[in-house]
């Protein structure tokens, strides 16, 4: 599915004051993209996150996912978009405690009818990032790099066509937040997924195959480039 915002503009009041978080911005992205946008703390870029994957939807302009215009759909169809078509990986990793990390990646399971067999499906997915040997553990009982992957196991749950990350390495170690990243570029490459990852990180962007750099609510910089990797990241893990 492509993205495609047009004349995008979200605006916050507080009182008579109104603040322009995205100012009358055009963008596109097409299935299969690996994009990293990039800004300061204040720029936009998580507003524009939420705005492109349906969080928020008080904006004005138009933003499209394949064929259909989220501004036209109601609450509940775009609920069934995000649960069908968008992933979401965020940094403070949004896990239940009390759930096991098997129980964690199923959860979208209740949230609407799916052709899988939840257990089974979790199972695979935490295979695919390294944690099928942990399927009873609490996310109390693992790191934050394992955490991630967790989330990001759950996000992968529903096959979706495109994966939102808002700073997904922001609360990791520099060795951690490559190795999430080396996960990420595996997942574009072998199943063409379409990432859009927000960091305030260069070395994180640097990864990206577009680089999008926003700057109060502007797009002031839109490059491809070619993925800058370290020989070997600080956990010790050589790039794939």
């Amino acid at each position: 599915m492509n993205l495609v915002a047009s004349g995008l503009r979200r605006a916050y009041r507080s009182g008579a004051v109104s603040t322009e978080a995205i100012r009358n911005l055009d963008l596109e992205i097409e299935a299969g993209e690996f994009v990293a946008i990039v800004g300061v703390s204040g720029s936009g870029k998580t507003t524009l996150l939420n705005t492109l994957s349906g969080l928020d939807t008080q904006f004005e302009g138009t933003v499209r996912l394949g064929e259909h215009s989220l501004a036209e759909l109601s609450e509940s169809a775009l609920a069934r978009l995000r649960h069908r078509h968008i992933g979401f990986v965020f940094q403070d990793f949004c896990l239940l405690d009390h759930l096991s990390i098997a129980e964690n990646v199923a959860l979208p399971s209740y949230f609407g009818d799916l052709d899988v067999e939840p257990h089974k499906r979790a199972t695979e997915l935490l295979e695919r990032v390294g944690l099928g040997d942990r399927l009873d553990a609490l996310p109390t009982q693992l790191s934050g790099g394992q955490k991630q992957r967790v989330a990001i196991a759950r996000a992968l749950f529903c096959k979706p066509s495109i994966i939102f990350c808002d700073e997904p390495t922001g609360s990791l170690d520099r060795g951690t937040g490559l190795s999430i990243m080396q996960l990420f570029d595996e997942l574009n490459r072998q199943e063409q997924l379409t990432l859009v990852v927000v960091t305030h990180e260069p070395h994180i962007a640097d990864m990206a195959h577009r680089r999008i750099v926003i700057e109060d609510g502007e797009i002031i910089e839109d490059t491809a480039q070619t993925p800058e990797w370290p020989v070997t990241s600080d956990a010790g893990e050589a790039r794939p």
